[in-house]
């Protein structure tokens, strides 16, 4: 499905548009006690996304800087920055359009 991008503010807000419409705003910043019920994890919101849009989050094209996902709280790696989980899968797909 095409039309979908997303952006990060504030290195904890995941914003999801659809032709450049507001969908959801992704709190990471939130949390729970039990971290197996902590859909603020960035796991969970990479899921989620991933199940609304049918697409591979590295797929879904980003408004503004990778920069901006850095910071973002995993349950498995604490904190990492926008170019290792997002970055890399994004560059490999635009060497392979050229």
């Amino acid at each position: 499905m095409k039309g979908y991008s997303m952006n990060c503010f504030s290195h904890t807000y995941i914003t999801l548009f659809y032709n450049d419409k507001f969908i959801h705003c992704y709190d990471n910043d939130l949390h729970d006690d039990n971290p197996q019920k902590d859909e603020y994890y960035a796991e969970n919101i990479i899921a989620s996304i991933e199940k609304r849009t049918k697409m591979k989050i590295t797929d879904i094209p980003i408004i503004g800087r990778i920069e901006d996902f850095d910071g973002l709280r995993f349950l498995y790696g604490g904190f990492k920055e926008g170019s290792e989980w997002l970055n890399k899968n994004q560059e490999q797909n635009l060497e392979v359009d050229m």
